[in-house]
């Protein structure tokens, strides 16, 4: 299990926030119940990353895979929350995860909480 250490506002990377832990079984369990798309299919995804556009399309690929109940597609801000995270997908490929001993784990814990904070943002209207 990968663990982020709190940062110090000063020396937080772009693309990650200030506070908070991952936590690979919540984040994973959240993500069955949340996006129902397979998860060996995201695992070789993002095993084949090459770039921060990779990544950012493996975003676009599961929030439009889920049938029906996509209620941010009807959320009145959801283009300006989607261009805000994959920003931040980006920058925390380039200044981060893509040099990261143990990229796959990481790159995936923090593509399920960016999925989560999308799904959270874009839940009230």
């Amino acid at each position: 299990m990968t663990v982020l250490s709190k940062t110090d506002p000063k020396d937080v990377t772009e693309g990650f926030a200030a506070k908070g832990r991952y936590s690979f079984p919540r984040l994973l369990l959240q993500f069955a119940g949340d996006w129902d798309v397979d998860l060996q299919w995201v695992r070789e995804r993002v095993s084949q990353l090459q770039t921060g556009a990779h990544i950012a399309q493996l975003f676009r690929d599961i929030i439009t895979a889920k049938d029906g109940g996509m209620a941010w597609a009807t959320h009145p801000n959801a283009r300006d929350i989607l261009w805000n995270i994959l920003r931040g997908l980006n920058a925390a490929w380039e200044n981060v995860l893509q040099h990261a001993p143990d990229r796959n784990q990481l790159t995936l814990e923090y593509l399920v909480d960016a999925l989560t904070h999308f799904k959270r943002a874009t839940s009230s209207t």
